[in-house]
């Protein structure tokens, strides 16, 4: 038996020649694809400490809201505890306000920026809660 014959190679259509790609310029290659990322490693501290100043603050507040009824029911006296709980808010609003400062300042430097951002944003509702519950009591004592 005898095998098929093939056209010959001239017949068939030339394949489209498209340009090189340029290679991808990965770690180590002088234009890097991200060069204003930070190496591994480097961080922000002054995020971190922003970072860390605003959820401690943030702890402080939540556990001494949680622990005033039994405060109230303690035998300090209910006038201790609006006082106790006066220093807690005051301090924690000053607090709060350093730690939204150096978010800000964290932020502008030309490093990783996401624990400043939660920084910023825990100190800045933090803040403001503050505020409007301050606000709240004065109208209530007014009314």
């Amino acid at each position: 038996m005898s095998e098929p014959v093939q056209p010959p190679a001239a017949h068939l259509p030339a394949a489209p020649q498209y340009p090189a790609a340029p290679p991808y310029p990965g770690p180590g290659h002088p234009q890097q694809a991200y060069a204003t990322t930070p190496a591994a490693g480097t961080g922000n501290p002054l995020g971190r400490a922003a970072f860390i100043i605003a959820i401690v603050t943030l702890a402080i507040n939540l556990f001494s809201s949680l622990a005033r009824p039994y405060f109230y029911t303690a035998s300090v006296g209910y006038d201790a505890v609006i006082v106790l709980d006066n220093l807690i808010g005051v301090a924690s609003f000053f607090v709060y306000g350093l730690a939204l400062v150096l978010g800000f300042i964290a932020v502008r430097r030309a490093t990783a920026h996401l624990l400043a951002g939660i920084a910023i944003g825990v100190a800045g509702a933090g803040m403001i809660g503050l505020a409007f519950t301050w606000i709240t009591v004065t109208l209530y004592r007014f009314l």
